[in-house]
């Protein structure tokens, strides 16, 4: 039955108030739910952005908090070149034509067996980079100790060849060695100022008994470091010899000693040495320029001289240790600070004096010997010199060292 229509009036009166007191309670009739909605997608974009806020504010926390280059991420460390084999094949390939084999020379009998003529992987005593294409190489002395012909080399060819002559280098621990091969492939060197920590390197390594050879990516950990010490008394250094080492992050095979370490840009970079009992040192090559003039036009390994012992404040941990990087000249307890009658002494440098930059050049984390590698004997350097708290100029025209460490030994 149909209400009345008195009953029906009251029926709307009743709906109109429950109406006006919904509207007056959500802002809305109470059917529609959209107000709780739209709170719902603004309380997640306040959510969202407080967020965004937060990580925005703890990166920048964390770039001024801590300095650049103290941690290496994976993405970092991850290199595309060597990451792809095929890449990383090629790379190695186009660098396997500047290293080679060092071996002692065996005598052989006339009627013996090719296994008896054979040089096995392990008899090698190290690895040499190329020098030049008609057959110059540099090792370590580790490697090849007396300038002898006692020595073959096998490059990329993997033909053996009868070294013709050698010279150790006066200076630093490398030595060169000279075959008769025109067809050899040189790479350029690296400068130190496109070196820096976390460099990632490539040692190239002829380990299997066959032409092939092995790669090992490794990181440059340290540039400022110097050949270990035994004792305080070895910690005063000539400036004619090279104590400058870089570390690797991980040491390398045994027999990697004298291997060519190359940047990925395809550079060399050093060669590898030892370093605390394990192959993890490098000795840098970035001066060898100089050195190779000489040696290709007067078969001669020539470097500078200029006659004074000193250690590097870099290597100092004391108390007094001197402010600005430099070389402080020091005697040692069988060389003078000043050597006599050296170019050092006739340019009246004193014991005590710190030199403090070659050519305006600082001498930071590299040593007053690496510096000085840079020059060809009878260059003229303007060094600058601390004295008594005052900084002055001396010029120094550069000597010669001498000795049989740079003569050469032909067949």
């Amino acid at each position: 039955m149909a209400p009345s229509a008195p009953a029906a009036e009251y029926e709307k009166e009743i709906r109109a108030l429950y109406r006006e007191r919904n509207e007056r309670t959500f802002g809305q009739p109470h059917k529609s739910h959209g107000g709780v909605g739209r709170r719902l997608v603004d309380f997640t974009a306040l959510l969202v952005l407080i967020g965004t806020v937060s990580v925005a504010a703890s990166i920048s926390v964390y770039n001024w908090l801590v300095p650049t280059g103290l941690f290496i991420t994976a993405e970092q460390r991850l290199y595309p070149t060597m990451a792809q084999p095929e890449l990383a094949d090629d790379f190695v390939k186009q660098l396997a034509g500047s290293a080679a084999t060092v071996f002692a020379a065996r005598s052989v009998k006339a009627n013996a067996s090719l296994s008896e003529q054979s040089y096995l992987a392990n008899e090698a005593l190290g690895q040499a980079l190329v020098l030049s294409s008609d057959g110059w190489l540099v090792t370590t002395q580790a490697v090849v100790a007396e300038a002898s012909d006692d020595y073959v080399v096998v490059p990329a060819d993997g033909r053996v060849y009868q070294v013709t002559a050698v010279a150790l280098d006066p200076a630093a621990p490398l030595a060169y060695l000279k075959i008769a091969n025109r067809n050899l492939t040189a790479i350029p060197f690296a400068a130190v100022n496109e070196l820096t920590v976390n460099t990632p390197v490539v040692a190239i390594v002829g380990e299997s008994q066959s032409t092939a050879r092995s790669w090992y990516l490794r990181y440059l950990a340290n540039m400022g470091a110097r050949t270990p010490l035994v004792g305080r008394a070895e910690l005063p250094v000539a400036s004619e010899s090279l104590p400058d080492r870089f570390l690797l992050d991980q040491a390398l095979p045994a027999g990697s000693k004298g291997a060519p370490i190359v940047s990925l840009q395809g550079k060399v970079v050093g060669l590898a040495a030892d370093y605390g009992g394990v192959v993890r040192g490098v000795v840098p090559l970035a001066n060898l320029s100089p050195v190779m003039e000489t040696l290709f036009a007067e078969q001669a390994a020539r470097r500078p001289l200029i006659g004074l012992t000193y250690v590097q404040s870099t290597w100092l941990l004391t108390p007094s240790s001197p402010g600005a990087a430099g070389a402080v000249l020091t005697s040692a307890a069988r060389r003078a600070a000043v050597v006599s009658n050296s170019p050092a002494a006739k340019a009246g440098l004193k014991e005590g004096d710190s030199i403090v930059a070659i050519d305006n050049e600082p001498l930071n984390y590299l040593s007053l010997s690496f510096m000085l590698q840079r020059y060809r004997p009878g260059a003229t350097v303007e060094l600058t010199v601390e004295r008594a708290g005052k900084e002055q100029k001396v010029k120094v025209t550069l000597g010669e060292v001498e000795g049989e460490s740079n003569q050469i030994k032909t067949e």
